[in-house]
């Protein structure tokens, strides 16, 4: 499935490879340089995840994941930090995981199938005709007839 995903990043070359990086997997991506500008994205629009810089100008990411996690409570995105600070901080500030720098596929990946509803299985279309199906393995039956 296709998660919607709010790259929350000021350094422009972090916020490039975590945008590339979302594209590849399939997912749409937003950006946000700061964590006011995380904040108005929210009201304009659900995201299931936001990956949160914790070092951004104006506000930073803890005290911007604390707004949000007043604001709106269990109806949040689950919020990722992003950053070399220890992991430790970033719990306790309610942040829902962790990624380190620099950011690579295959970590990216990882963690966001954790927020990715599982797909419901596809159903088989009903064949209700009886009569027997035309492959290799019977074919040599009508040669014979």
């Amino acid at each position: 499935m296709t998660l919607r995903v709010l790259v929350a990043e000021d350094e422009p070359i972090n916020r490039y490879i975590a945008l590339a990086l979302l594209q590849e997997l399939g997912h749409q991506a937003d950006a946000a340089l700061t964590g006011q500008q995380v904040l108005l994205a929210l009201e304009q629009r659900r995201y299931d995840v936001i990956l949160m810089d914790v070092h951004m100008p104006e506000m930073d990411g803890f005290e911007a994941t604390r707004h949000i996690i007043a604001r709106y409570a269990q109806q949040r995105p689950a919020i990722i930090a992003l950053t070399s600070v220890q992991q430790c901080h970033c719990q306790a500030a309610g942040m829902d995981a962790y990624l380190s720098k620099p950011l690579s596929l295959d970590s990216l990946k990882h963690i966001l199938k954790e927020y990715d509803p599982p797909q419901p299985p596809k159903k088989e279309p009903a064949n209700n005709d009886k009569s027997p199906t035309f492959n290799f393995s019977n074919a040599w039956l009508l040669r014979m007839a």
